[in-house]
């Protein structure tokens, strides 16, 4: 009888620990195909900012273009306002833009005297 029991009790024990084991292998593919899921999700969402990336970068290689070929067709054309003056009269061109130099370098640096200390060695 006492053994009965303890095979009763040592099938139920066998029989929670197959249940509890069963559960477990449940929950590990509950959570394998949960991180599938979202793997997946993450993957389109990187593809998605990847895309987004590539638009842009082609935008801005677009308008960077644009803007060189404005600058480009300014600066030919007043070299070609400025050639014949320069042609025509060098010295007074080579003065004027030696006079607007040194306007530039006096608005852009006109903070007054740079100090330099120097430290004697000992």
């Amino acid at each position: 009888m006492a053994e009965a029991r303890i095979e009763d009790a040592a099938e139920s024990v066998q029989d929670a620990a197959d249940a509890a084991s069963d559960a477990a292998k449940d929950n590990v593919r509950h959570f394998q195909a949960r991180a599938q899921e979202v793997k997946a999700a993450v993957n389109e969402a990187i593809g998605k900012a990847a895309d987004s990336v590539a638009a842009a970068a082609v935008k801005v290689g677009d308008q960077a273009k644009g803007v060189y070929g404005a600058t480009t067709d300014r600066v030919q054309k007043a070299a070609d306002v400025v050639d014949p003056f320069v042609k025509e009269q060098p010295y007074f061109a080579l003065a004027l833009a030696g006079a607007a130099g040194l306007l530039l370098g006096l608005l852009a640096g006109g903070r007054g005297p740079k100090v330099i200390y120097v430290k004697t060695r000992t």
